[in-house]
């Protein structure tokens, strides 16, 4: 430190504090004094109130009993430093102001055209004694699912997967045949029956193979929600076990349909193929109007309103498709893959063709809602074997 006698003062003035306030002592408070004694003359004021700034901050940071330093002007300010102890409250308007007058521009006189700018290193250096690091964000609770339906695409906990899995399988399943089946002249572009895209070779082999396996992911899919089901209603009892049990039978019979209807191409084995489309759309759409009430009656602990409600919708829109498909179809005479539009059950069969698109494509938005539900849950397999000697 200088001899300077303006410094030697101040920390007179510093050791004569009270005892609770020793940590004022450290060599970067000294610096900072040492620093401020040069520019004295220049900036006096400025010099008083860095006093006043590190008595508030320990004083303020002690909770109880501080030091506060008063400056006088003139040219006797330096006698006018007076120490007064106290609780002294420091806020951020203060901070604010005094980090204003710190960096504003000093006005050039003849005596002090030489002198150093404003004490901009004491301003760092009360910055980094009195300037409090942000406080670190509240963590997320363990409960808290990291997915909600508008992200749940992004992130697939649990098993999530499978309706996912099923909604693009079988999204791919009608595409694709529709697609091969186009291009090699077998069906007319425009609206024709799924069937019909899987019954010629190659697309059958594709469309029978695809259906197959989409029809094991619904059965998985409805498997995995009447176990979610069971196990929330052992806490909440809002649905009968009865009513699960029916909901996954019916379910798993139309799978079964759909693997008739994958196996058995419509014309060679028009009856069988007729049947297993039968069970495959009026037992799904059962199954969706199932669910529906289900989801109704799990409101609001384990379904939201706004997901009850879009799903009672898609089986509403599918349940009033299917009456209709099945009344134009049996009006159809004859079984055939191209139609032209002078023929008299042409729009017969334009009507069941959408209506069947419609149901089937209601099927696979209606088990993409159960997305967000899956990703709570892990399911884990245990083996056991017994007479182990």
């Amino acid at each position: 430190m200088n001899d300077d006698p303006i410094t030697s003062y101040l920390v007179q003035r510093l050791e004569q504090r009270p005892a609770h306030s020793k940590r004022l002592t450290n060599p970067l408070i000294t610096v900072t004094i040492s620093f401020c004694g040069n520019f004295w003359e220049s900036s006096r004021t400025g010099l008083d109130a860095a006093v006043q700034f590190l008595h508030r901050g320990e004083g303020g940071r002690r909770g109880r009993e501080g030091l506060g330093v008063s400056a006088g002007g003139g040219p006797a300010g330096r006698e006018n430093l007076v120490a007064r102890p106290g609780p002294i409250r420091r806020s951020k308007s203060e901070r604010r102001r005094f980090c204003l007058w710190a960096t504003r521009p000093v006005p050039s006189s003849p005596s002090s055209s030489s002198l150093p700018p404003p004490p901009v290193l004491l301003l760092l250096l009360l910055l980094v004694l009195l300037v409090r690091p942000p406080a670190a964000p509240p963590q997320l609770r363990a409960s808290e699912p990291l997915a909600r339906p508008g992200r749940m695409l992004a992130n697939l906990q649990g098993v999530a997967f499978l309706p996912f899995l099923l909604v693009t399988w079988s999204s791919a399943a009608f595409i694709i045949s529709y697609v091969i089946a186009v291009l090699e002249g077998h069906v007319n572009p425009f609206l024709p029956y799924i069937s019909d895209t899987g019954t010629t070779p190659p697309e059958s082999g594709i469309f029978g193979f695809m259906i197959n396996i989409s029809a094991f992911l619904g059965a998985a899919t409805m498997y995995t929600r009447f176990k979610i089901v069971k196990k929330q209603s052992e806490t909440s009892h809002f649905i009968s076990p009865v009513f699960n049990i029916v909901s996954f039978g019916l379910g798993l019979v139309g799978c079964i349909g759909m693997c008739i209807v994958a196996n058995f191409q419509e014309l060679a084995v028009p009856v069988v193929h007729d049947g297993g489309a039968l069970l495959a759309f009026v037992c799904g759409v059962i199954y969706t109007l199932l669910q529906s009430i289900i989801s109704y009656k799990s409101c609001p602990r384990w379904n939201s309103v706004t997901m009850s409600r879009i799903r009672m919708v898609i089986s509403a829109v599918s349940c009033a498709a299917v009456v209709p498909m099945i009344a134009f179809a049996s009006l159809i005479s004859i079984t055939k893959l191209e139609w032209n539009p002078d023929e008299k059950d042409y729009k017969n069969h334009l009507g069941s063709a959408i209506c069947e698109w419609t149901v089937a494509f209601g099927f696979i938005f209606y088990f993409l809602t159960f997305i967000p539900d899956f990703q709570d849950v892990t399911v884990k397999a245990t083996l056991e074997i017994q007479n182990i000697e």
